[in-house]
C-alpha cells in the first residue's frame, strides 16, 4: 500500500513575562505524519523560538554600538570620546550629586541639555544616544530629570537658554572643539555642571571631564571654573579627580 507525508504547520504567536521583562514567543508546530491505507500515524514536533521585546532589542543594540566604539577609541582623533557614553553617563550620574550645590541648583527636577553640532554625524548620533541612556536612567541624586537634545548655534545664546530654562546640567558632545570656550565665557558666574564628552572640552572651559589614564576611565576636573560656577565637590570625590590647569 502507498505511503505518503503529509505536512502541516501551525504557527502561534503570544506574550509573556518573566522577571520584569516581556517576551515575544512564535511557537512553531510540524506535523510530518506519514498516511498508510487512509490512516494517520505519527507525532507532532514542536520548535519555539523567543524574542525579546522592542525596547530591550534597542537596549541590546546600544550596548554593542557603544562596545564597538570604545574599541575604536584607541584610533580615534582629538575630537572622539574614547570614554564610552554609557560610562560616562553612569560616571555623571554619581558625580553629579556629589555637588553640595547640586540639590539647591536643581530645586524639583535635574533639566539636562544635550548640545550638539549641527551637520555633524558623529555629534548627532552620540546625542542621540545620551538622550537614550539618560531616559533609562531612573534618578540623578535622587531627583527626577529631564533631558533634551539642542543644536549650538553661538555660546551666548546657549547660555542664554540655560538661564531661561533653569537648567542644571549641560552636556556637550563630539564636534564643539573651538565653541567650548565662547560658552564657558557667556556663562560667566552662572551656577551650572558642564560636562565635555571629550577630554579636550576640560582644557577649554567645561567643568567636568573623562579620559582614559592607563587604561582606567578618570574623572577631569577644571578647579577655576568649577569655583566660578558654584560647583564643589565633596573631599572624597575630589581626590579621584585629576584637576587640569590651563
Amino acid at each position: 500500500m502507498a505511503k505518503t507525508m503529509v505536512r502541516s504547520v501551525t504557527v502561534n504567536y503570544s506574550r509573556t513575562r518573566r522577571a520584569g521583562r516581556s517576551f515575544f514567543s512564535r511557537k512553531v508546530e510540524l506535523c510530518e505524519v506519514p498516511s498508510i491505507g487512509g490512516r494517520l500515524v505519527g507525532g507532532v514536533r514542536t520548535i519555539e523560538r523567543r524574542w525579546l521585546s522592542a525596547r530591550w532589542r534597542a537596549a541590546v543594540f546600544f550596548c554593542a554600538a557603544i562596545a564597538l566604539f570604545s574599541m575604536k577609541s584607541a584610533r580615534a582623533d582629538d575630537d572622539d570620546v574614547p570614554v564610552p557614553l554609557s560610562l560616562e553617563i553612569e560616571l555623571l550620574g554619581r558625580v553629579a550629586a556629589q555637588d553640595t550645590n547640586f540639590a539647591k541648583r536643581a530645586a524639583s527636577v535635574v533639566r539636562i541639555l544635550i548640545v550638539i553640532k549641527q551637520s555633524d554625524t558623529i555629534s548627532e548620533r552620540d546625542g542621540a544616544q545620551a538622550q537614550y541612556l539618560f531616559s533609562d536612567m531612573p534618578t540623578i541624586g535622587g531627583l527626577p530629570h529631564q533631558q533634551s537634545v539642542v543644536t549650538f548655534t553661538s555660546g551666548r545664546e546657549l547660555a542664554e537658554m540655560c538661564r531661561t530654562k533653569n537648567i542644571s546640567i549641560v552636556y556637550l558632545m563630539p564636534g564643539l572643539n573651538g565653541d567650548v570656550q565662547s560658552f564657558a565665557n557667556a556663562l560667566g558666574d552662572m551656577s551650572i555642571l558642564t560636562v565635555g564628552s571629550v577630554a579636550a572640552y576640560v582644557r577649554e572651559g567645561a567643568v567636568l571631564g573623562f579620559d582614559i589614564v592607563s587604561g582606567k576611565p578618570k574623572l577631569l576636573l577644571r578647579p577655576d571654573i568649577a569655583e566660578r560656577q558654584h560647583i564643589v565637590f565633596r573631599a572624597d570625590m575630589l581626590a579621584l579627580m585629576k584637576k587640569v590647569i590651563p
